[in-house]
């Protein structure tokens, strides 16, 4: 059996929101056809400072970026491209309520303080048919 990484983790975490519990979720591919959600990471460096006699220290504070990425249909539809946002509005505020109870993901080398979520999604592309919207995540974490 693999270990489980960071990336897995936040997956699994996030696939325990309600709504979108029953969608399928790629780890690091998004596929092209739409109700597609996908965690992607984004390049994210460990924060360091020098100590008192110039050692290279890391912080205990550390963060880490991810991205929600969601194919969905898109077209002229007004509504459907509402309820595209409502279903990654749904997203934010599940986050924002396990930051409230402080219900994390498991973290590999550390403890999850926060996640940090936008308070909007982003349209990243679109076709006449399926677009691509985007939530960036961080997690705040200290290191072991």
């Amino acid at each position: 059996m693999a270990d489980i990484t960071n990336l897995g983790s936040v997956r699994a975490w996030l696939r325990t929101c309600p709504a979108v519990a029953s969608m399928r979720w790629g780890a690091d591919y998004l596929a092209d056809d739409p109700d597609k959600f996908a965690l992607l990471t984004i390049p994210s460096t460990l924060r360091r400072r020098q100590n008192i006699i110039g050692e290279d220290r890391l912080l205990p504070k550390q963060e880490q970026s991810f991205a929600v990425d969601y194919r969905a249909t898109y077209g002229s539809a007004v509504q459907q491209n509402l309820d595209n946002l409502g279903l990654l509005q749904k997203i934010i505020d599940w986050i924002t309520e396990q930051n409230n109870a402080r219900n994390f993901p498991d973290w590999h080398g550390g403890t999850v303080e926060a996640v940090a979520v936008p308070i909007t999604p982003v349209l990243m592309e679109a076709t006449p048919s399926t677009a691509r919207y985007r939530l960036q995540i961080k997690i705040i974490y200290t290191i072991h």
